[in-house]
């Protein structure tokens, strides 16, 4: 491999997959690729992920969380080029009241660690907020648990903060 390439260039974005750090590795790229991040702020990003989260945090930590928290780049302008790079709409979350019937059908570590929050049912189908619009491995698994056809959108993380609070508090 010569001097400078990406060792990813080319391949299935394996990192894409997960809830942890290196499940995120891969939006990061894409937004330092997009120029959603400077390299500074990617390095910044990742070296916090790989931190994990703070002790007692009981919410999941994705790229865009450690950005609104270190207050680098332009969350919501990131989350819009996220929502077209993926084809998963971003959705307002927080303008969502989260039903009792879509949310009791995943387990509770899903939506506090992963990322991934039921919050409502459409005819047979659950409607699903996730963090990583990437990680195809959790919406595999969020529809096996659920029994049913999601359809995924990608929130912003204090939207789904505020929406994982309410349901906790239900």
């Amino acid at each position: 491999m010569a001097r400078g390439q990406d060792p990813s260039a080319g391949k299935e974005p394996a990192s894409a997959r997960g809830g942890d750090a290196h499940g995120y590795a891969y939006v990061a790229e894409r937004l330092r690729q997009a120029g959603q991040l400077t390299d500074a702020q990617h390095a910044l990003v990742l070296e916090t992920l790989e931190k994990g989260p703070a002790r007692g945090r009981e919410r999941p930590l994705s790229v865009l969380h450690v950005m609104e928290e270190l207050r680098v780049g332009n969350t919501t302008a990131s989350a819009l080029y996220l929502a077209r790079d993926s084809s998963l709409p971003l959705i307002p979350l927080r303008q969502f009241t989260p039903q009792k019937e879509a949310y009791s059908l995943l387990p509770m570590d899903i939506m506090k660690k992963r990322g991934a929050l039921a919050f409502d049912t459409l005819a047979e189908s659950v409607l699903v907020a996730v963090l990583n619009p990437y990680d195809t491995e959790l919406q595999t698994e969020v529809e096996r648990e659920t029994g049913h056809i999601c359809n995924f959108y990608l929130a912003l993380p204090s939207d789904y903060d505020e929406t994982l609070n309410r349901i906790l508090n239900a």
